[in-house]
């Protein structure tokens, strides 16, 4: 039923694709007709021919792609040769009013607007699908660029003090009805000052408070754009299940309706979600709605996203820790491992946020394992988390991960849920050196290489300058990947868990100076020599790196001496010792249920409503997308949007289409359709040559000279136009196979 279902999705999202080309051929064809031109062909689609037949003097076909379309008229070409009788014809293109040519190119894009907007119409009467202005959730960063180098800063959202659950009702004074709205109102407002108003709890409020205050929106690496850090409220319909162990009946649709017999009512996924993280580790009783029935399920919650720690029994390892928050406060440092909270050992990341929620607030106590110079020494921390009223929870303030390298506590985790720990069963020791690691996300395996508990490590302190160096990374475009190019991690991640084969300037050593030969596990997981340019980091910390003997292992690059300097840790193990290598599997710890975003219908005030949102959603198509053409050639600093980012060509549209009708619905569907047939519109009006709109300026010239432009000239600006289009399809298609490729 499955398999029926989504071929039966895929033949839609063709048929949306090849709707909207054929409406835009119709609008040429009628016009055609109507001013007396002979139509040759009429043609949707590209490749192999399917069927075709000739009806009085126009042939019909159908191509096995339905990627474009054509019409073909006597006397029109998009790449004219030499003039010829044809002109002359009575139903050729060239003999008819610069009226009728002018209608007949307009055809196209003007049947591509009405049909979008009756479509828009009949939704709006329907229910337009949309995703209401609710804040779901609030950043605390974004990822932008200062000064060239990648940094996560304070989100403008917390500026703004948004919270959870707010309803944005307008931005910059404009009116918001969804959150395409807030995201067309965002891009518009660039890098300016915005502010927000909202309803909460009933009261309008203006955001920021402060009158005088100036937030602006930062440009985010992520998404390729400006953004404020607001998440769309999810739903409480069950978007993904990972079962780990044994299986559970849950499904993809399912929508939760009560936990533990208590009634959610209609509530928000997030919420969902914080109901549920106290019971991460532990059995519930959960029920759904199926369709019209009711289905409970009894099952050990195993969090909403994967938690590799948890997984496998690794520990928890502290990132980043927030300024002033009560990790800050109680003495919590990048860098310090979290063994166990109130005395009982932690398993994992989800298990610290779901012992968090079940304080309420009271103080807890943390055993924490810090690097202290050349060793280790186990801490207490006393504090109480504090609430967030933001996203509505308690939190510590720390930004926390499974560890990935280095050395492993003396007594190694459980799993989830207090279940035995996979690298314990798999015979690991407390105290081993823990290399790398790499995570097979499909199959749920993770890959690692250990050296034994007796390897003693050497700390190397690099100063600020260097390191600034070794944590930069540089990411290249996205169709350069299609030709071997790739992103530059962070030489201080790139470098965890490598081998030292050479160092030296030349002679004994490498043979290019401040360079370092090094056998580091590859993207795929496997082995490979390579060489690292250290050469840019100042002399005296190039010349410590440079007198690490080969052989030796860097464990880690976040460890700290006595006098707190960032050091690189190395292990250089007998000459007969070598890493022991693993594959585990994850421990069975239960069901991860994930939430998923869901549109609901647009509730109009009035009957007029419906022919206002209509012209609202088509203006804002067509004239806000065209005032932001000029963003993709601007940097992101100042408010550029990256094409690379946001740009996508008919695999990415047939994809989203296609994703639509699975996750959506048809209405969904459908707006996308139309929205399509508005893209359609504008680009095609734009003032390229051989588009409809630089056939159009060609024309209005021809009318305005009182003469037809010379042949010659009119090939070689059809020509530049024929090869602009053709270059920008190549890019987007190439962006799309890129992210089919590469995941974007």
């Amino acid at each position: 039923m499955e398999a029926f279902l989504s071929g039966g999705n895929l033949i839609l999202a063709l048929l949306g694709f090849a709707f909207v080309i054929f409406i835009h051929e119709l609008g040429h064809f009628v016009f055609a007709k109507w001013a007396g031109v002979r139509v040759e062909v009429f043609s949707i689609g590209f490749g192999p021919i399917v069927w075709s037949r000739t009806i009085g003097e126009t042939r019909y076909a159908l191509s096995l792609l339905p990627l474009g379309g054509y019409v073909r008229m006597l006397g029109h070409e998009d790449l004219p040769a030499q003039p010829g009788e044809e002109e002359h014809h009575p139903q050729s293109f060239q003999s008819k009013h610069p009226g009728w040519k002018a209608a007949i190119l307009f055809g196209g894009v003007l049947f591509n607007f009405i049909s979008s907007w009756l479509i828009l119409v009949a939704l709006a009467f329907y229910g337009m699908p949309h995703f209401p202005a609710i804040v779901g959730e609030v950043a605390t960063t974004i990822p932008t660029t200062v000064d060239g180098e990648h940094r996560d800063v304070p989100s403008p959202a917390l500026a703004l003090g948004v919270q959870r659950g707010d309803q944005v009702v307008s931005l910059n004074g404009e009116r918001v009805r969804d959150f395409e709205d807030m995201l067309f109102a965002t891009l518009s407002a660039g890098t300016n000052p915005i502010s927000l108003e909202v309803i909460r709890d009933g009261e309008r409020l203006r955001l920021p408070a402060d009158a005088d205050a100036q937030v602006r929106p930062i440009y985010s690496v992520a998404e390729g754009k400006v953004a404020l850090g607001l998440g769309i409220m999810r739903s409480r319909r069950v978007a993904r299940s990972i079962d780990f162990g044994s299986p559970s009946a849950l499904a993809s649709g399912w929508l939760l309706t009560a936990i533990d017999g208590e009634e959610l009512g209609d509530i928000s996924g997030q919420e969902a979600d914080s109901l549920l993280l106290p019971h991460a580790g532990r059995e519930v009783d959960l029920q759904f709605q199926r369709g019209r029935e009711e289905q409970s399920l009894r099952l050990r919650y195993a969090g909403p996203q994967m938690d590799i720690a948890g997984m496998f029994g690794l520990p928890v390892s502290i990132q980043q820790v927030v300024e002033g928050s009560p990790a800050d406060v109680a003495g919590l440092r990048p860098g310090d491992m979290l063994l166990a909270m109130d005395g009982e050992p932690l398993a994992g990341v989800t298990d610290l946020r779901a012992r968090v929620a079940r304080s309420q607030g009271k103080p807890v106590s943390l055993t924490i394992w810090r690097s202290q110079g050349s060793g280790w020494q186990e801490i207490t921390a006393e504090m109480a988390p504090s609430w967030d009223p933001v996203n509505q929870q308690f939190l510590i303030g720390i930004h926390m991960g499974g560890m990935s390298s280095g050395r492993l506590p003396a007594v190694l985790p459980p799993a989830l849920g207090g279940l035995p720990s996979p690298l314990a069963e798999a015979g690991i020791a407390g105290n081993s050196i823990l290399l790398d690691s790499h995570f097979n996300q499909s199959q749920h395996r993770l890959d690692l290489r250990v050296l034994p508990p007796e390897s003693e490590s050497t700390l190397i302190p690099l100063s600020e300058e260097a390191w600034r160096a070794l944590d930069r990374f540089r990411t290249v475009a996205l169709v350069s990947k299609l030709a071997g190019f790739r992103d530059t991690p962070a030489r201080s991640r790139s470098l965890l868990g490598a081998r030292i084969t050479a160092t030296g300037p030349g002679g004994s050593g490498h043979p290019r100076p401040g360079h370092i030969t090094v056998e580091a596990r590859a993207g795929s997981g496997d082995l490979r020599e390579r060489a690292v340019d250290l050469s840019d980091l100042p002399s005296a910390c190039n010349r410590r790196i440079l007198e690490i003997p080969p052989g030796a292992y860097i464990v880690s690059t976040t460890r700290y001496n006595e006098t707190g300097q960032r050091c690189i840790e190395i292990i250089v193990p007998p000459d007969s010792q070598r890493p022991q290598s693993m594959r585990l599997e994850a421990a069975p710890i239960g069901t991860l249920i994930a939430f998923g975003i869901e549109e609901r219908p647009y509730e109009l005030e009035s009957i007029t409503e419906a022919f206002t949102l209509a012209n609202h959603k088509s203006m804002q198509m067509i004239g806000k997308t065209l005032s932001l053409i000029p963003r993709f050639f601007m940097p992101g600093e100042e408010g550029g949007i990256s094409a690379e980012r946001s740009l996508h060509g008919p695999i990415g549209i047939f994809s989203e289409l296609q994703a639509r009708l699975q996750h959506l619905g048809f209405p969904s569907f459908l707006r996308l359709v139309a929205l399509i047939g508005l893209n359609l519109f504008l680009i095609n009006l734009l003032p390229i040559p051989i588009t409809d709109g630089g056939q159009l300026v060609i024309l209005g010239i021809e009318v305005g000279i009182r003469r037809p432009i010379p042949p010659l000239i009119l090939n070689i600006i059809n020509t530049i136009g024929f090869l602009l289009i053709v270059s920008l399809m190549l890019f987007v298609i190439g962006l799309d196979v890129a992210r089919q490729i590469f995941g974007y």
